[in-house]
């Protein structure tokens, strides 16, 4: 069963890189969908590639392509806890471009400079 979403790239992709416990390097990269960039309340995936031809794809883009991604779910079990991997295996550029009028809808980005500092004693979660 083939799953696939479409929307546009949230942020720059993560690449992790690292050498396995046989001496085999490996790489993967981390990269954020937006579906539904016009909504109120637009929803976010976090997808991983791991293929070589997938991972060059993911790092050719630019935030705010429309994108297309095949994709298998997957769950394993460690010390009675359950994790979840959504991982790609094809990546496709929707209209052969950056969509602009996305790009110029994002919001500002704030930095922890621009987060104002608590003023109260109390340690509490803003939820």
């Amino acid at each position: 069963m083939a799953l696939e979403l479409q929307g546009f790239l949230y942020a720059e992709p993560v690449v992790k890189e690292g050498v396995s416990a046989a001496g085999k390097s490996w790489k993967n990269v981390d990269f954020v969908i937006e579906m539904e960039a016009t909504s109120a309340y637009p929803k976010k995936a976090v997808l991983n590639a791991f293929k070589e031809n997938v991972i060059e794809r993911v790092l050719s883009l630019k935030v705010g392509d429309e994108i297309k991604v095949s994709f298998n779910v997957d769950a394993r079990e460690h010390n009675g806890r359950w994790y979840n991997t959504v991982s790609a295996w094809q990546v496709q550029q929707v209209n052969g471009g950056s969509t602009q009028s996305y790009q110029n809808d994002l919001p500002p980005l704030v930095t922890g400079a621009e987060i104002p500092k608590s003023t109260d004693d109390e340690s509490e979660l803003p939820f």
